[in-house]
């Protein structure tokens, strides 16, 4: 998938993202949340801890409305450039019931 952040105050940011998904045929999930970037000083600020949550549409054969609430950490390797671990769950919706998953990417400011 991907998406983006925007910092609307500080430490909490706005953000959007698409992605897919696959439960007996492919679909499509996408997302809408807020997160909280939580302060931590270790490692020479390098972590970078955040706990999210919005709300979520899913279509798969059919389409349906999710809430959804996780966390994780941002490891910046550079100014700009960093590694991001996140775990997230989705209560509700339609024929995929609810589900979780565990994310990992590449992340910039």
């Amino acid at each position: 998938g991907m998406g983006g952040e925007w910092a609307v105050a500080p430490r909490v940011m706005l953000g959007a993202e698409v992605g897919g998904i696959e439960k007996d045929g492919s679909g499509v999930v996408a997302s809408a949340n807020a997160a909280y970037h939580i302060p931590v000083r270790s490692y020479g600020n390098r972590l970078d801890p955040f706990v999210t949550g919005g709300v979520s549409i899913a279509h798969l054969r059919d389409t349906g409305l999710f809430l959804n609430l996780g966390g994780g950490v941002n490891y910046w390797f550079q100014r700009r450039l960093g590694f991001r671990v996140e775990l997230r769950g989705y209560p509700g919706g339609q024929d995929l019931n609810s589900f979780g998953e565990f994310r990992m990417g590449v992340v910039f400011r």
